[in-house]
């Protein structure tokens, strides 16, 4: 499934960079929607509405989740990686 694996490559990158409270959420949703339940996908796409979403996740050696320096270049993997599986999701919501 595309966007399982999507998905997983997006948890990956953010446990490799000390937010594992995301990544565990979205390594959720892809187990969910490997097992043809639409609550992951509903429940993934909701991570990208409202005030602290995953929109929201910005790459800073202050949040503790990169280096100096390494900012731009993992907040623009980051970008790729998020949109991404949010195109794949919007995708699979279609049908």
């Amino acid at each position: 499934n595309e966007l399982a694996e999507a998905i997983e490559c997006l948890a990956h990158f953010l446990w490799e960079h000390n937010e594992s409270s995301w990544a565990d959420e979205l390594h959720q949703d892809a187990n969910w929607i490997r097992q043809d339940d639409r609550y992951g996908l509903d429940r993934f796409l909701a991570l990208f509405g409202g005030m602290g979403s995953l929109n929201d996740l910005v790459f800073h050696r202050m949040n503790r989740n990169c280096a100096s320096g390494e900012e731009a270049e993992l907040n623009e993997r980051f970008r790729v990686l998020r949109q991404d599986a949010w195109e794949k999701a919007q995708a699979a919501r279609r049908g």
